[in-house]
């Protein structure tokens, strides 16, 4: 009959495979909280829903760029120095 077909490594194409992967689910977030107004944002927090606040604030702070977060930082830092 017909040999079994060897699976390869993608990358290095060694026959010596342990497990193969063949799909991974990623869960989206149910809101996307980058969009919302201060009002809303503003409601998430009041909610006092744990996860929601957690979700809400990795979705935001995921999106700064490292040199909109120095400038933020440098920005405070200037405010709490003047008197």
């Amino acid at each position: 009959m017909y040999d079994s077909a060897k699976l390869r490594c993608p990358r290095c194409e060694s026959i010596d495979l342990s497990r193969l992967i063949s799909q991974v689910a990623i869960p989206k977030s149910k809101r996307d909280y980058r969009g919302m107004s201060s009002r809303e944002m503003l409601s998430v927090l009041e909610s006092g829903e744990s996860s929601q606040v957690d979700e809400m604030f990795q979705q935001v702070t995921s999106g700064a760029l490292p040199d909109q977060e120095a400038a933020a930082s440098e920005a405070s830092t200037d405010d709490s120095n003047a008197t």
